[in-house]
């Protein structure tokens, strides 16, 4: 089964965001269960976060150019076709509902007068869960055929 670099990088994406994220939703839900509402609390764990995963993605990112490189011979890996650009094309017009939905939801949390802290991770949560679907989506689009 051969698996084209697009491919791969959206395995890596989908990992390093359901690491990372799961990671900090766990680490801020301790945060917020010992009392912590203040939202510049939450600061250092984000850019932690966020830190980590730039690494993790660029790390693994240029492993797998080399050894997909070397695997294949080719010296210019980073193709993408027109079935790249039309399966990312259709997952991110089924996923950016969810990231609306979100950002209505933090609205309305706002009118109501909800907590900075929990405003700021609805926002949060439904950029990564658009990512995470879009992500699987172009996934499930590669081992299916376009």
């Amino acid at each position: 089964m051969d698996v084209s670099y697009e491919e791969k990088t959206a395995w890596i994406t989908l990992i390093g965001m359901l690491v990372g994220y799961g990671a900090y939703a766990v680490a801020a839900q301790q945060m917020w269960a010992a009392g912590i509402d203040e939202l510049p609390a939450y600061a250092p764990l984000f850019t932690i976060t966020v830190m980590g995963l730039v690494v993790f993605m660029v790390a693994a990112h240029i492993v797998t150019a080399i050894v997909t490189g070397i695997a294949t011979g080719e010296h210019d890996i980073d193709r993408s076709d027109e079935r790249d650009r039309l399966i990312a094309q259709r997952a991110e017009a089924r996923t950016g509902w969810i990231l609306a939905v979100g950002v209505l939801a933090a609205l309305a949390a706002m009118v109501l007068m909800v907590n900075n802290v929990l405003v700021a991770h609805i926002l949060l949560g439904s950029l990564v869960l658009s990512e995470v679907v879009k992500t699987a989506l172009q996934l499930v689009a590669y081992r299916r055929g376009v």
